[in-house]
Order: structure tokens, then sequence, then C-alpha cells
């Protein structure tokens, strides 16, 4: 990853609001993205509803679909991003890029010293699997050791707030269930389609109870809410993902200079 500056507000993109910057996808499926030909009509509400998240009047980042560590998303937004990213990429420390590396990382405080048997603790990894990737994280300045105990580099956190997002035409049931597998790893995310389903107060009531945001089109039926990291593999998970982040917007940056 290449040190360098990133403007405090992102580029806007020609298909969306002003306060939109789009960075490219990681990984692209197979065939044609969004397989039924009419969920290709969510692309714009989509990135509206980026564009009025909270915070994100400061600039949102977009990438679609974004292979998490748990799924891949059709859209992920992150706002309240620029400082972190432009701390991040100036570290020039490389990219946190395995879940099981990214789950230690997480594991050591930032303002005060931890041993790696404490890290054994939280995160249930065994004494040399824990000791392998701090020497990892260490050699490449993600963490240091002093006197015995680790802590981690300022730079290495999540950066801003992610919502993921899952759009389908009409088939609430399955996108439901893909949001809530990028709650593991986002700190909110939602279902978006294209059609009002005829049962809409049960899926409402279906999305509450799983703390996920509901549009139909460009308008929230229910927010997104945002959620706590439940134990230290969601840290990693998240933290792992913010990784993710931080290269697609570095690919940007490096494409645009």
């Amino acid at each position: 990853m290449e040190r360098g500056h990133v403007p405090s507000t992102p580029s806007p993109t020609p298909s969306a609001s002003p306060n939109i910057c789009e960075t490219e996808a990681l990984i692209v499926r197979g065939g044609r993205r969004f397989e039924p030909l009419l969920e290709r009509e969510l692309d714009r509400p989509l990135r509206q509803l980026a564009g009025r998240l909270p915070g994100a009047t400061a600039g949102v980042f977009v990438t679609p679909e974004f292979a998490g560590p748990n799924g891949i998303a059709d859209l992920v937004a992150v706002t309240r991003a620029s400082a972190g990213i432009e701390s991040r990429i100036e570290s020039g420390i490389a990219l946190v890029d395995r879940l099981a590396l990214a789950t230690v990382a997480a594991a050591v405080p930032i303002g005060r010293g931890t041993t790696a048997a404490q890290v054994e603790w939280r995160i249930g990894m065994s004494r040399r699997q824990v000791a392998g990737y701090l020497r990892e994280l260490e050699t490449s300045g993600a963490v240091k050791e002093v006197a015995g105990k680790y802590r981690r580099h300022p730079a290495i956190v999540p950066v801003g707030r992610m919502y993921a997002f899952e759009a389908k035409v009409s088939d609430w049931n399955r996108a439901i269930s893909q949001a809530a597998r990028y709650s593991t790893w986002a700190d909110a995310s939602g279902v978006v389609l294209l059609h009002p389903p005829k049962n809409l107060t049960d899926v409402v009531r279906h999305a509450k109870s799983l703390r996920l945001g509901l549009a139909i089109g460009d308008k929230w039926i229910v927010q997104p809410t945002i959620g706590r990291r439940a134990n230290a593999l969601h840290a990693g998970s998240r933290l792992l993902a913010s990784e993710r982040f931080i290269h697609s917007v570095g690919s940007l940056r490096h494409s645009l200079t």
C-alpha cells in the first residue's frame, strides 16, 4: 500500500449524489451482477440511500460487490471515514488480510499493553497460534512489543461507520438472511427491495427483530441500526472488513494519481 493523501471529501460520481465516492469491487462475481435484470434498477436507489446515511453529508465511500469476511454485499457504504483512511494509508503498514490475523490484532489494545497469554484468553486460540500471529503483526508494524507486552498501532482500527446492503426485487426472506450475515462484520446492515412485499408488516417486524434496516426503493422503512461487536471474532471480522475497504480506497487513490 502506497503512502499518500486522501481528500477529506470524496469526489462525486456521475450516477449518484455529489457526496459519494465510488470505489472498485475487490472481487467480481462471474456472469451478470444482480442476477435478475430487474435488480439492476436498484443500483441508483442503493446509492441514494447511502448518500442519506448519518454522517454522509461529509462524504461517503461506496463499494459494490464488497467481499466481506462472511458474504458478498451488493453495496457497502462507509461514512465518517476520511480521517481514518488517511491515517491508515499514511501508516504504511501492510494490510491485515486474514481473519485470524485480524482477530489477534483486534484483541491487542491500543492504549495499554497486553501479554500474549491475555490475547489467548480473549480469543481462544492456542499459545503457538497467537505467538505466530503476534510475530507477523510485529514485523509489519501493526503491533509493538515492549517488555513482553503488546500494543496495537493506533491506525489499525475499523475505519468510519460501515453499512452493508443486500438488494433484491422481492425475495425479502433471502435478503434478510444474507443481510444478517453481513451484520457480523459491518456496523449496520440492511435490505433494499425493489417492490414492497404483500406482508410488509411482518417483514418490518422481522427486520427490526434482527436490527436490520429495510428500504423499498430509495425510502427507508426501517433505519439501519448500529450494532455492537459481541465478541472477539466479531471485532476481528469488523477490522478485516475495514482493511479490505482500505484496499479498495487505496486502489482508487492510486488510479487517480
